[in-house]
């Protein structure tokens, strides 16, 4: 089994990060759709939107970066026996 490595563990972590920002932004947001559109509700939901947008792109940076790098990582054919490090 393969363990995480540290840039993995960051990762995941950033990644949890932008996850927890994304639902405590989106509940907001639906708690903000029941009030009136008083210009001060109305900034409100557009920074929420605004910080939905940014960790969304966030997400998707680190997943092209991940995949990127994984796309120049040569890997094992199937079935090939693997040397131990």
């Amino acid at each position: 089994m393969r363990t995480i490595d540290s840039l993995e563990r960051r990762q995941l972590n950033s990644l949890n990060r932008s996850l927890s920002a994304i639902r405590d932004a989106h509940g907001r947001l639906d708690h903000l759709s029941d009030a009136s559109a008083t210009p001060a509700a109305l900034m409100s939901r557009i920074q929420l939107c605004d910080r939905l947008l940014q960790e969304i792109s966030g997400i998707r940076r680190r997943l092209a970066r991940g995949l990127g790098a994984r796309a120049s990582t040569p890997t094992p054919a199937r079935g090939a026996i693997q040397r131990p490090h």
